[in-house]
């Protein structure tokens, strides 16, 4: 399940269910799954905090219609502190949002090691 379907989820299920949750109580989430929070700054920096996993092909086209929705002026920025697995496609992902212009923040080093490999190899296959 992708990192914004989860709320989206559980909320229907709750609704189907008959279940009352009173307010301020927080739904279940995944260990693990991926989580997103967004501040904007008001010098137009637009920050997206991303937490637990990014797997599926549907968190990453999740982020990119989030990312799109976000207008071409702004400074993105992408806080990954407190990511804690990506896989191939992820990368791939990251790799072409700072290529976009997409700034990376608190990028994992693992995950930061990974797309300058990919980046690497490219430039040596010269695309």
């Amino acid at each position: 399940m992708g990192c914004f379907a989860t709320q989206l989820r559980s909320q229907r299920i709750d609704e189907r269910e008959g279940i009352d949750i009173p307010s301020g109580i927080q739904r279940f989430q995944p260990k693990g799954a991926c989580m997103l929070r967004t501040r904007r700054t008001g010098n137009g920096r637009v920050l997206l905090i991303l937490s637990g996993r990014i797997e599926t092909t549907e968190d990453i086209e999740q982020l990119r219609q989030l990312l799109a929705l976000e207008k071409s002026r702004q400074q993105l920025v992408l806080d990954m502190k407190d990511v804690t697995l990506v896989n191939e496609d992820a990368v791939k992902f990251l790799r072409r949002c700072e290529a976009d212009g997409i700034r990376l923040e608190n990028c994992p080093l693992h995950v930061r090691r990974w797309i300058d490999q990919v980046n690497d190899q490219l430039r040596r296959q010269g695309m």
